[in-house]
């Protein structure tokens, strides 16, 4: 999946549309999100001068790519590894000295 995306991307960003078209018959083109699907599509119909950028694919990409770094990987490019961190329970929230309680009422009649 990672080599697609990297292939409609770099197809996207180089205004390739023969390749564009290419990739969107390809069958991995159903786990790409929509917004991308119509991106890539508006890319390729546009004239070779627009200045329109894929962002939605370049996001999804990168999304992409930080969910299936290894956890060392992830690291090393700043992203958090939650699953190392240890266990924090939860604290319980401090009462606010300047938040007013009203007692409730047991039914309201109606």
């Amino acid at each position: 999946m990672l080599d697609y995306l990297d292939r409609l991307c770099a197809a996207l960003l180089g205004r390739e549309v023969a390749e564009i078209r290419r990739l969107l018959r390809h069958p991995l083109v159903r786990a790409l999100p929509r917004g991308v699907r119509e991106e890539a599509q508006a890319i390729a119909a546009a004239p070779s001068h627009s200045l329109r950028a894929p962002i939605q694919a370049l996001r999804f990409y990168q999304q992409t790519i930080q969910l299936l770094a290894e956890p060392e990987e992830a690291r090393s490019a700043g992203i958090p590894d939650v699953a190392s961190r240890p266990e924090e329970p939860e604290a319980a929230p401090a009462a606010d000295p300047a938040q007013l309680e009203l007692p409730m009422e047991e039914s309201i009649s109606g």
